[in-house]
Parts: C-alpha cells; sequence; structure tokens
C-alpha cells in the first residue's frame, strides 16, 4: 500500500508540472537564471509571448535615467541609486531584478521600502543577491535601490511576467551594465588646478622697494670722524696763539 501511495503522488506531480497552464510561482521567483529571462518551464511552451522590456511596454531606469536593453549607465561608489520598473501596456505580476558582478558578493547591496509589494530574492545566492515581487497582483510599478560600495562593472538582469495561466505566457527581459565609479575623494576626483596654492606651498613675498635719500648729490655730507675732529681743535688752538702773540708786539 504505501509503495503505490508513492507512485500515485509521483504521477500527479508530474502531470500538474507537464500542464501547459502551469501558474509560475504567485509568492516570487523560482529561478535566478542570468543572462536570460529566469522563468520556470511553464513559461516555455509553443505560443509564449516574449521580447525585450519596451515590446512589454515596461519602461526601466537606473537612476533616474530610462534604458533599454545592453545599455551601459555610470554610477557613483557608495551613493542610494534608484531603480524603478513601470509597465504601460499591461500591469507586471512578477518581476526579477537581478544583481551579478563576478565572484564580488553583492548581498545587501538592494533595498526596497515595499515590503507588501516586494522581497529579497532567496532563490539567488551569494555573491548573486536580487528583489521579487511576493505575489501575482497586479502592479504597475515597483521600485527600489541599489549602493554599491566599491569601483566595479554590474550586471543587471531584469525579468518581467505579465501572464502565465491557462491564456498563455507573456514574460519580457533585458539586460543592463552598471559602471560604478569611485566616489568623491576616490581615485577619480579632479586634481586640483596646477595654480591653486597648495598646503604646503611656502607663501611668496612681494619685493619691497627701498626708499633713497631725495637731497641734493654735488655735495655730499662727510660724517666727522674722532681723528678729524682733534686736527681741527690743534688748528684753533695754535691760531688763537700766533693772535695773542701779534697783539703784544704790536703794543
Amino acid at each position: 500500500m504505501k509503495l503505490r501511495s508513492t507512485f500515485v503522488t509521483t504521477t500527479i506531480v508530474s502531470v500538474l508540472t507537464d500542464l501547459p497552464f502551469v501558474l509560475a510561482s504567485p509568492t516570487g521567483a523560482s529561478g535566478c537564471t542570468g543572462g536570460t529571462a529566469a522563468v520556470g518551464s511553464g513559461h516555455l511552451r509553443d505560443g509564449a509571448i516574449t521580447g525585450s522590456l519596451s515590446d512589454g511596454g515596461i519602461t526601466l531606469r537606473i537612476g533616474g535615467i530610462a534604458l533599454t536593453g545592453d545599455s551601459t549607465v555610470d554610477i557613483t561608489a557608495m551613493e542610494d541609486i534608484s531603480i524603478t520598473a513601470s509597465a504601460s501596456d499591461m500591469p507586471m505580476k512578477g518581476i526579477l531584478v537581478r544583481l551579478e558582478s563576478g565572484e564580488t558578493d553583492l548581498t545587501g547591496t538592494l533595498s526596497f521600502d515595499d515590503d507588501a509589494l516586494l522581497q529579497d530574492a532567496a532563490v539567488c545566492a551569494s555573491p548573486v543577491t536580487g528583489i521579487t515581487h511576493t505575489s501575482n497582483v497586479e502592479k504597475t510599478e515597483v521600485a527600489m535601490s541599489m549602493t554599491i560600495p566599491e569601483e566595479m562593472m554590474v550586471t543587471v538582469d531584469v525579468t518581467v511576467v505579465m501572464q502565465n495561466n491557462g491564456d498563455g505566457s507573456i514574460y519580457y527581459y533585458d539586460q543592463f551594465l552598471v559602471n560604478v565609479l569611485e566616489g568623491n575623494g576616490g581615485s577619480d576626483a579632479e586634481p586640483a588646478p596646477s595654480d591653486a596654492p597648495g598646503a604646503n606651498d611656502a607663501p611668496t613675498v612681494a619685493p619691497v622697494d627701498t626708499p633713497t635719500a631725495t637731497g641734493p648729490t654735488d655735495a655730499p655730507v662727510e660724517t666727522p670722524t674722532s681723528s678729524g675732529a682733534g686736527a681741527m681743535m690743534i688748528g684753533v688752538s695754535v691760531s688763537s696763539f700766533v693772535l695773542s702773540m701779534a697783539s703784544l708786539l704790536w703794543m
């Protein structure tokens, strides 16, 4: 009896999996594939409608810039950069935004505010990270943000599901590149102009003109020395003696 029960259960699961109207996971992405749309086998059937995000009327913006598939956008490390996906033709049912940068662990680089619509994608294991939907309720826009800690190149894969039921499968996919640059003060900071004074530059002292005397130049004034003064005194004394003697003779 136990063997038969196991056989019946396995058969039922196999039949349900092969049905063409199997629903995608309504509580989040069931896979985290990179380089292609992250959809399950239920989407990959005859008559499925797929293409780029723009084919489905979906606009993806990173840092407020609307992008098309294979676009590259520059952002700054350690800055909070917005990511929004908005649908204009028909509402979105599911979404997966996936980040990868080689072996660099990007866990924790994505965040969101509306936990009624979004959640961390548990199917994306380190070093990859992702955010996905919480339910298949119709959505016209979802918003999240990313903060990359250092300079690197990040691949962003975006898969959006519009429909996956008995009426058919509709999903869209695109891949984008994000070039993360160093922030202010890093190696990419602009150097100061070469003529700007540096902290270690010695101050420049303007030359000071020394004023010169403005008196007549044809009559230089000699400063008397001590020997000259003595000679003048001796000359005066001799002259006085001679005059005195002359006075006595005339008397």
